[in-house]
Parts: C-alpha cells; sequence; structure tokens
C-alpha cells in the first residue's frame, strides 16, 4: 500500500469512526521537505491521500 493509500484510508477511518476530518500541517511538511531534500516525502503523499479524499467526500 502506498503512502498516498495510506492517507485516503485514514481519512475514510477518522470520518467513519468520528465524524469530522483531521487537519494536517502541510506547510510545516513542504518547509521540512525543501530543507531536508525531500526527507518528508512520505509524510507528503499521505497528507496528498487524506486531503484527497477530503476534497473529494461527498456526505450524502
Amino acid at each position: 500500500m502506498t503512502d498516498f493509500e495510506m492517507g485516503v484510508q485514514k481519512a475514510q477511518t477518522d470520518y467513519d469512526q468520528h465524524g469530522y476530518f483531521a487537519t494536517y500541517p502541510r506547510l510545516a511538511i513542504d518547509i521540512l521537505n525543501k530543507l531536508f531534500s525531500n526527507k518528508a516525502s512520505e509524510i507528503s503523499e499521505f497528507i496528498d491521500g487524506y486531503n484527497s479524499y477530503k476534497l473529494n467526500f461527498d456526505k450524502d
């Protein structure tokens, strides 16, 4: 399973269990990636997956 897919799965679980989505510090991770040669790229992919699910989520 990719980091992106894990992010999607976590978003689904968060909403199913809690009724809301978490907020992840995307800007901070982007800055870390720039400073440390993409050492946080897995986290970025996870956040991308999480946010992708949130943006495409339909409550109906």
